[in-house]
């Protein structure tokens, strides 16, 4: 197969994806280059590796890095945040056994002997954060908390530890980032090679397959047309109701949550009533977001009483039951159920089913790669669907909106700003061709992304000064965006009290932004436009 000369755009473009794969999937460069080219952009290893170092992703610590991460800990374990401290190298969680491993590749018995009689001859590396105060599942995640950074000095010494600005590692909307999901994503995934694992996970794909093509034959596919609105579905119904149940469930709020989760488990009969593809492929997103969201037992519970329902109704095909039941046995609800997922779109895609049906599978696809913390991959796959969407049904329609709105989330995740706010302002020039809740409900999402964003550009102009934010007072450009960012969220939350009642969740997280907004305008010397 031939190999092209790609231009210097078409690799940005798939730098998220190539750095999740080589950097948190741990896949070889080889392994890389057959995933790109699975893709269509066809290249080969040296042009990879070209790539990885040009970028800064190469797996191989530096020296310099070395020395930070073991002058940032101290040689007293005392003082350690934990027994097996973890440092951030170019956005990898690293442990100290790697980093005693790279001193004995270079023959350094003693590291912290090391560092205490060698005299520094390189710049110390500002790219290496010890995660402090972290469990190990929390410092596997990459949640949001403090973690100190090395900062060097003008003179090039050692300078204090800085405690890491946590805002900007907020998700959408106040939401904590499904980046989060890195957690899970590392070590679920590595799970799939254990070979207890890997066979259960190969039977329930193998089951979930025999479902989807045997409901592709049969007459129930026919008679499904695309429902008018979805939301209304019951499967739809399911989501919303998990969704609000995990929202109070990140918040401590367990009796609500609890609440919302037992109305969703109840309304897994409706859906067993017809079951069928699309609700399915629903189901197992949400368990790949519990699973990333730390809710496991709740996925547990999910599960078995769906088993259970179930293998009690005779128009429920035994191939869906066993394949939910080998996802039970396995205990593993996020890798298993993401990769049945995948093969579910492979089989509607190849099918040649209706495009409806090929569509909300896909979009749930790139729902769970979202919640799991694969913003690479799913950004590219999301955007695939966009323009397959925008043929089938036009620009303006209104899940080609919502669709478009979750490519400019990705894009506000991987802080390509400018493309993030076209996609935004774009969504709202569109919606004003709709009415009604629809109308609101996209507006609500496009204005609180802009107040994201806006919130986003000040922060990282804060960053990018030589004195501390709070002292740079009269900056004219962080004035604008958070004058901006508190329009956006102002009019956002004043729409959402109108169409989505006060109570609601959608109203308590814009509730949340308007705060964060608030928060960060004092801190950046400018408390004057969150009036």
């Amino acid at each position: 197969m031939s190999v092209l000369t790609h231009a210097e755009s078409e690799w940005l473009a798939r730098k998220p994806l190539i750095e999740d794969l080589y950097m948190f999937r741990r896949q070889t460069m080889d392994q890389v280059r057959d995933h790109l080219c699975g893709l269509g952009f066809h290249v080969n290893t040296r042009m990879v590796k070209t790539r990885l170092l040009k970028w800064n992703l190469h797996k191989k610590l530096s020296l310099s890095e070395v020395r930070t991460a073991l002058e940032l800990l101290g040689p007293h374990r005392a003082s350690w945040p934990c027994e097996s401290p973890e440092f951030r190298i170019r956005r990898k969680v690293v442990g100290l056994e790697d980093i005693v491993r790279s001193c004995r590749r270079r023959g350094i018995t003693d590291p912290f002997q090391w560092i205490q009689t060698t005299p520094v001859t390189d710049t110390p590396s500002a790219e290496v954060e010890l995660l402090t105060g972290l469990t190990p599942e929390e410092s596997e995640s990459e949640a949001a908390g403090p973690s100190q950074s090395f900062c060097p000095s003008a003179s090039g010494s050692l300078g204090l530890p800085r405690v890491k600005d946590d805002s900007r590692e907020r998700g959408f909307a106040g939401q904590s980032k499904p980046q989060a999901g890195r957690v899970s994503e590392g070590l679920a995934m590595e799970r799939v090679r254990d070979p207890e694992v890997y066979r259960l996970g190969a039977q329930a794909i193998q089951h979930l397959r025999s479902f989807c093509l045997r409901y592709i034959a049969s007459d129930n596919a026919k008679a499904h047309k695309e429902p008018p609105v979805h939301q209304f579905t019951s499967h739809a119904r399911l989501q919303d109701l998990m969704s609000e149940g995990l929202f109070y469930f990140e918040r401590n709020a367990m009796n609500r949550a609890f609440t919302s989760f037992r109305k969703g488990f109840l309304v897994l009969e409706e859906i067993l009533d017809d079951v069928h593809p699309m609700a399915i492929a629903l189901y197992l997103m949400l368990l790949c977001t519990l699973a990333a969201k730390k809710a496991n037992v709740v996925a547990g519970k999910l599960l078995e009483q769906a088993v259970e329902l179930a293998s009690t109704r005779t128009n429920v095909p035994t191939s869906l039951v066993d394949a939910l039941r080998v996802i039970h046995r396995s205990e593993e609800f996020l890798s298993i159920p993401l990769l049945c997922l995948k093969a579910a779109g492979e089989c509607m895609e190849t099918a040649g089913d209706s495009q409806w049906k090929n569509f909300y599978v896909q979009e749930r696809y790139c729902d769970a790669l979202y919640h799991v913390g694969f913003n690479g991959e799913g950004s590219l796959k999301r955007m695939k669907l966009l323009e397959a969407q925008e043929v089938a049904y036009g620009e303006s329609a209104r899940n080609v909106l919502v669709t478009s709105l979750n490519v400019a989330e990705g894009f506000l995740m991987q802080c390509q700003w400018d493309n993030a706010e076209c996609r935004f302002n774009r969504v709202l020039r569109q919606a004003e061709e709709l009415s009604g809740f629809h109308r609101a409900k996209l507006r609500v999402v496009a204005l609180s992304g802009l107040s994201r964003l806006s919130t986003a550009r000040a922060l990282r102009w804060s960053e990018q000064q030589s004195v501390p934010a709070a002292h740079n007072r009269g900056s004219e450009f962080a004035r604008r965006q958070m004058r901006l960012a508190t329009g956006y969220v102002r009019e956002a939350l004043s729409l959402a009290v109108v169409w989505f009642e006060g109570s609601t969740r959608r109203t308590e997280v814009l509730r949340e932004l308007q705060a964060e907004v608030q928060a960060t305008s004092y801190r950046l010397g400018c408390p004057a436009e969150c009036v």
